[in-house]
């Protein structure tokens, strides 16, 4: 889980990291996600449960792109831990994390609108 710990510009040259960001509009790690939790970012579950897949489905979308399968397979692997873990604890059945959608993306939970607070500000987190 270590590829999803921070920003990717730990884990890449400046120019890697640019790259990156071309592909992905909306890059979110774990430490961010955590931060989120912390600081009470987060107004829904759906919020949370939002970026998580988010963070999946950049980790697919690029990795795929750019051909390391290693990176790939941890996040079906984390994917799947984390969809167990919502599942006890929120105690509502979640879509397979192993079966992906027909456009090739894990879906963990129903797709219905997030919301993140930022400050006194409220907004929708990207689309996953």
């Amino acid at each position: 889980a270590h590829a999803f710990l921070y920003p990717v510009e730990v884990y890449f040259e400046a120019q890697d990291a640019k790259a990156y960001r071309k592909q992905i509009a909306h890059p979110v790690d774990l430490g961010t996600i955590v931060s989120r939790i912390l600081e009470a970012v987060y107004n829904t579950e759906e919020g949370f449960l939002r970026d998580l897949r988010l963070m999946f489905r950049n980790c697919r979308t690029y990795w795929q792109n750019h051909g390391d399968p290693a990176i790939v397979a941890e996040a079906d692997r984390l994917e799947g831990i984390f969809a167990k873990e919502v599942q006890r604890v929120l105690r509502r059945p979640l879509a397979a994390p192993a079966s992906p959608d027909s456009a090739g993306q894990h879906l963990l939970a129903s797709p219905t609108p997030g919301g993140v607070r930022t400050g006194s500000h409220a907004h929708t987190t990207p689309p996953a």
